[in-house]
């Protein structure tokens, strides 16, 4: 018979009191301050002792003491000859640790490894589901958009014909779109650029490179599935009733997707939904504020300059008062720059771009963005001081941004 004790540790913290499952492990425990095993326990029980372990862990964001406690949970699970089922489950938890801990060659073969376990014990569908979920999510994590991506359709497919929950569809349309964002956005980035060179190689030899075709079918592809997939989320969230700050993830989505895609109008009709959701919904101000953000740059690219200064003022605002990290601030700073600057508005615009350089140079956060956003603030800066007769102080931004 499993331990009673270690079986209610168990169920508490799958129901949501971890607190409750940490106690029972420390009054198990010969050193509660340490949480060391007990002595004399079933191999099995030494798997649900390890489980536990690795869910606190993971709770506390400590990825790497989670791995070693799920892998000692499966070694255990092993030599006890515990069952199929249980042992797919706990190589996907292993998987969620190990990517956690940035270790997504390790996480592969672990999610892999649950797949296969569950597809030869037969699992129903819904737990199948949820193991192909955990496999996106952990490829998403890694950047792995393409691969991820592909995962989150096979559980598509898999869930609608399941019929599942309009929730799980939701969650799960809702993360193919959130692939695909990013894989348009970067492919159309670099079309725009083999465009820019193209242009101007003609101008040069009188002949440029062609684009292929190939690559321009992939992007309307990506746009159009992005699109369908954050409609499809924001159905089903919908039907099923989510909570607000989820269905405003969900909008937000697809407001950025249809950015991506160049849909000007459709963007903007968006964002301004996602704007009142939240503050209907009394969101957070930072959260409005970032949606401001996404709205001024969908008005912008409408060359509906005039109202982009508005959006872009109220986002700076938001995120002032909501205490926003610099780096955060700079970047709407930035935005009202470049909108005051196509406007004509020379001295706000000025006023913009100065204040998006000192709260970028001025922030602490060090991520691998930083030097790219500090040179593009740099050379805006210098590039419009120029424009305005500034040569001097031009040249010392804009050098700052080749250096």
């Amino acid at each position: 018979m499993p331990n009673e004790k270690l079986e209610a540790a168990v169920n508490d913290y799958y129901h949501g009191n971890a607190h409750a499952a940490e106690v029972t492990l420390r009054q198990m425990s010969p050193n509660p301050e340490k949480l060391e095993l007990p002595g004399k326990l079933a191999p099995l029980d030494e798997a649900m002792w390890y489980e536990v372990m690795g869910n606190l862990a993971l709770d506390k964001g400590d990825g790497a003491g989670a791995v070693g406690h799920f892998e000692k949970m499966i070694e255990r699970e092993q030599a006890g000859l515990g069952d199929k089922n249980g042992l797919a489950n706990s190589y996907c938890r292993l998987g969620e640790a190990q990517s956690a801990a940035n270790r997504l060659q390790d996480a592969v073969i672990s999610f892999n490894k649950a797949c296969d376990l569950k597809e030869e014990v037969q699992a129903p569908p819904a737990a199948r589901v949820n193991v192909m979920f955990r496999y996106g999510e952990a490829l998403l994590h890694g950047e792995k958009h393409e691969d991820a991506a592909e995962w989150f359709r096979k559980a598509i497919a898999m869930a609608e014909a399941a019929k599942s929950e309009d929730e799980t569809l939701a969650h799960l349309w809702f993360h193919l779109g959130r692939c695909l964002k990013p894989l348009a956005s970067q492919l159309d980035s670099s079309l725009k650029f083999q465009q820019a060179v193209s242009g101007v190689q003609k101008e040069q030899t009188g002949k440029g490179s062609n684009i292929d075709p190939a690559l321009t079918k992939r992007l309307a592809n990506w746009n159009a599935e992005g699109e369908k997939a954050f409609n499809n989320a924001l159905k089903f969230a919908e039907k099923a009733g989510m909570q607000p700050s989820k269905r405003i993830q969900m909008q937000r989505g697809l407001a950025e997707m249809l950015f991506v895609a160049g849909k000007a109008m459709p963007s903007v009709m968006a964002r301004r939904k996602a704007v009142k959701m939240a503050e209907d919904a009394h969101e957070d101000p930072l959260v409005v504020a970032h949606l401001q953000h996404g709205l001024g740059e969908s008005l912008s690219q409408l060359n509906q300059h005039e109202e982009a200064i508005k959006s872009f003022l109220a986002s700076v605002k938001g995120k002032e008062k909501g205490k926003a990290e610099s780096h955060i601030l700079a970047k709407s700073w930035f935005g009202l720059g470049e909108a005051y600057a196509v406007a004509g508005r020379k001295k706000e615009a000025e006023d913009a771009f100065r204040k998006a350089v000192t709260c970028e140079e001025k922030s602490e956060v060090k991520d691998d963005g930083k030097a790219d956003r500090l040179t593009k603030y740099h050379h805006a800066l210098g590039t419009f001081l120029d424009s305005i007769g500034k040569k001097d102080e031009a040249k010392k931004f804009l050098e700052k941004a080749e250096g």
